[in-house]
């Protein structure tokens, strides 16, 4: 069954010919790009009348003659569309189609019409060539505090047409008449006919999407030296899927920074829309104080989220410093550790610890799984005063389950 979605390649001549319309012989939702984000909508036209193709509300087949096709589409206000259209057609953009669009089909509350007009075609009913696609490439906008988009998505598209004539260019507006489904004459000369139709035929979209967003708002603070905790909140809409993994990463213009993200991978899950993704900072000894960014981003197939948020370096409080920190004093340790850590992403990439210490010198990092007294991982490292300290532990040898990190340093745990 086809729906009938017509354009028109319009007749010329000194006597009144009917302008010529095309239906669609397809209509696509396509899968959204990357699989996140942009909505692309595709359809295929075809001359009406032609092997195979539906009439549109004109009911009137296409002529041989010259003409331009119309397309109107009604964007709501969280999605936007080029100024162009990609399509094997030339299409650019008519704000007198969307004008009369909206004088004689009013765009409901919070959405708007787009018109597009292609460049003059030469249509000839013997052409073999009586097909056109075009691709409505709908760009998905987000929240301003980095929210994803919502949905559902929801569009409207017509299909319409007009002749060209000596009398009637090309560069003219589009005029509608009393009615977009009804076939009207622009032609101010007596002796020819340019027909419109601004309407042929309609169609209509909605579906479900996905999307990511994070959040904006994270902040934390830490001194010079120090850890910091940052949350992120991320956030999915759309149906759930296995099939996405989105891989987390940090970055900051704060210079020698280092970072520990968790989770590393989110993996949307059914019920579960939101997530804290939380990341932790080691802060230089030498950093500035002062307010630096730091962005966490999500990356699936190609499309990238971002959020940045406020990291407030303060001065290290007297005597926290020196190579050694105070030599009487009782070690003292701080840690960041990854929560909810895939086995596949401990085995691939690591567990990302970062260590603080008031004491520098020698230590060892083990982590342990199950009962086993013996370490799946352990390592040697100097810590670092002010830290701090960053460990990777990678193995194979990690498999699903908790485990917990043991750090050893003067003696102490």
């Amino acid at each position: 069954m086809r729906l009938p979605v017509a354009a028109a390649a319009a007749a010329v001549g000194l006597v009144s010919l009917l302008s010529g319309c095309v239906s669609f012989t397809a209509i696509s939702s396509l899968e959204q790009i990357d699989a996140i984000g942009d909505k692309p909508i595709e359809f295929t036209g075809c001359a009406s009348g032609s092997p195979g193709c539906d009439l549109g509300f004109s009911s009137a087949p296409a002529l041989s003659g010259t003409g331009q096709v119309l397309v109107g589409v009604l964007v709501s206000r969280d999605t936007r569309l080029p100024d162009s259209l990609t399509s094997s057609l030339s299409f650019s953009e008519s704000p007198s189609y969307a004008a009369e669009l909206q004088r004689l089909s009013p765009a409901p509350a919070g959405a708007a019409w787009r018109g597009f007009i292609s460049a003059t075609i030469n249509y000839d009913t013997a052409s073999t060539a009586q097909t056109f696609t075009v691709r409505l490439p709908f760009r998905l906008l987000r929240g301003p505090d980095g929210s994803p988009y919502s949905g559902p998505f929801e569009t409207t598209y017509v299909v319409g047409g007009r002749a060209v004539t000596p009398t009637a260019p090309a560069s003219r507006a589009v005029s509608c008449g009393p009615s977009l489904r009804a076939l009207y004459d622009d032609d101010p000369s007596p002796t020819t006919d340019a027909w419109n139709i601004c309407e042929d035929a309609n169609a209509y979209n909605k579906s479900q999407v996905r999307d990511l967003g994070i959040l904006s708002g994270a902040g934390a603070s830490a001194v010079q030296g120090g850890l910091a905790s940052m949350p992120f909140t991320v956030r999915y809409t759309g149906p759930p899927t296995s099939q996405i993994t989105f891989r987390l990463s940090a970055s900051s213009d704060l210079p020698g920074a280092l970072f520990a993200v968790t989770p590393p991978t989110i993996v949307p899950l059914p019920g579960v829309t939101t997530t804290t993704a939380r990341v932790g900072v080691g802060v230089p000894s030498t950093a500035r104080p002062g307010s630096y960014d730091v962005t966490l981003t999500a990356v699936v197939n190609g499309q990238i989220r971002t959020s940045v948020g406020t990291l407030r370096v303060l001065a290290a409080p007297p005597g926290a410093g020196g190579a050694a920190g105070a030599s009487g004093a009782r070690l003292r340790l701080t840690t960041i550790l990854p929560r909810r850590l895939s086995a596949a992403i401990a085995r691939r990439r690591g567990i990302v610890v970062l260590i603080g210490a008031n004491k520098a010198g020698p230590a060892r990092v083990q982590l342990f799984q199950g009962r086993a007294k013996k370490p799946k991982v352990a390592k040697r490292v100097r810590l670092k005063v002010p830290g701090p300290t960053r460990v990777v532990l990678r193995s194979r040898k990690l498999v699903k389950g908790p485990y917990r990190i043991v750090i050893s340093a003067d003696g102490r745990r």
